[in-house]
């Protein structure tokens, strides 16, 4: 069975606005990738939270929702997260991987 959303683009809603949020570049998910697994084994080893890396829906209580590229939920917060859907509320911690047109240090 084909996954439905598959064919729907990928959006975030910031002050009511709907807006395009395209796929990332391969350096981008590169960078990801090392800051989910060393935050993430840091939580793990602590046992104190969850971390999700990338496509998962942040739903605000002001009605905006985004998908940020980490998200960090300690575990006395984790009463947010929905785990057959969204998070529904505010995160611990969120990250954005923003890239320059020009990289100051290779992968």
């Amino acid at each position: 069975m084909i996954n439905d959303a598959l064919f729907y683009d990928s959006y975030e809603i910031i002050g009511g606005e709907k807006i395009f949020a395209p796929s990332a570049p391969v350096f981008h998910s590169g960078i990801l990738f090392r800051l989910g697994l060393t935050i993430g084994n840091y939580v793990v080893e602590k046992n104190c939270g969850y971390v999700f890396v990338d496509d998962v829906d942040v739903h605000l209580p002001d009605g905006n929702f985004f998908k940020p590229d980490l998200v960090v939920i300690t575990a006395e917060n984790s009463g947010i997260i929905n785990w057959r859907g969204a998070i529904n509320g505010v995160p611990d911690m969120v990250v954005e991987v923003k890239l320059n047109d020009i990289f100051a240090w290779g992968y």
